[in-house]
């Protein structure tokens, strides 16, 4: 995944089709909690978490945005962990490094 978190911009967040998984097949879910914290590779928040909300008559994306607020420094890579809670036995966390850059024109 080739993604970034610009400094002092808002960074939009979105999962798409999160899904439960089951022998009887695969249902959407539609009314998870979905947050993505931004930490530094220690695992230590930087900032609060950010709530993504569902998109209505989706099939289980949720969006969302870190603010352009958060303390975080170009060059630096973090960790964005994104956690899905749909209920007992439907929880999922994902971690992916992002590094922070700032915003230019393209050349």
């Amino acid at each position: 995944m080739a993604v970034s978190l610009f400094v002092g911009n808002d960074n939009w967040i979105y999962v798409d089709g999160l899904v439960s998984k089951s022998l009887s097949g695969d249902t959407f879910e539609n009314s998870a909690t979905v947050t993505a914290q931004v930490k530094d590779l220690s695992g230590a928040n930087i900032g609060s978490a950010v709530t993504l909300s569902y998109i209505a008559a989706s099939n289980g994306d949720y969006e969302g945005t870190i603010p352009d607020t958060l303390a975080i420094t170009a060059g630096v890579v973090y960790q964005v962990e994104v956690t899905a809670d749909a209920g007992a036995g439907k929880k999922a966390v994902w971690t992916e490094k992002v590094p922070a850059q700032t915003r230019v024109f393209a050349q």
